[in-house]
């Protein structure tokens, strides 16, 4: 499992020692990644990969809240200042990743994910352009044990897989645009 809270260093490897916190109160929000880690790495044969924030079509709307609050022209809710970062990883890239991963021979932790990093505040308001959306941006206090930062370092992925992240944020948020405005999403909620 890797740690909780805040990292001591930046970019991530697998192995980054960070503030633990064995109870987390985001851990709801971490479970697409959870499912990911745990589940896959399961299934490769004890190989294990780290899955970044994660976005593309296979998520359950409510899971990608700016994007839903956006295509319901609501207020896109940014914790904090919005000054924290995340790494998005399109879903493709990291089946791809994942897939050299499994046809190599590797047996140590492989970071899997894009080590562009962006602010909160800069990704509520890409997705807010690219839904062509109404929605404004507003702030609640920051969560408790919130990373201020997170990319990965993907030089394994890199140097032993051939592996990096082909798909832009943009062509990824577009993709995932248009899967959403393609269903009906009055039926599409988490169980």
């Amino acid at each position: 499992q890797p740690g909780f809270g805040n990292r001591i260093f930046h970019p991530e490897v697998w192995h980054t020692p960070g503030v633990k916190s064995p109870v987390r109160v985001r851990d709801a929000v971490l479970r697409p990644d959870r499912v990911v880690l745990v589940g896959l790495v399961m299934i490769a044969l004890q190989l294990a990969f780290r899955g970044w924030a994660l976005a593309g079509s296979w998520f359950y709307f409510d899971d990608l809240a700016f994007m839903s609050q956006a295509l319901r022209n609501e207020d896109v809710t940014v914790f904090g200042s919005g000054q924290q970062t995340r790494s998005f990883c399109y879903v493709s890239d990291l089946v791809d990743g994942i897939l050299r991963l499994l046809d190599s021979s590797v047996n140590e932790p492989v970071n899997i994910g894009n080590p562009r990093e962006m602010t909160m505040l800069e990704f509520a308001d890409a997705i807010i352009k690219a839904t062509k959306s109404k929605s404004k941006i507003v702030f609640k206090p920051l969560p408790q044990d919130d990373p201020k930062q997170r990319k990965p370092d993907i030089t394994l992925a890199r140097t032993r897989l051939g592996w990096e992240p082909k798909i832009p944020l943009r062509e990824g948020l577009v993709r995932t645009i248009a899967y959403f405005k393609s269903i009906d999403m009055a039926k599409f909620r988490a169980p």
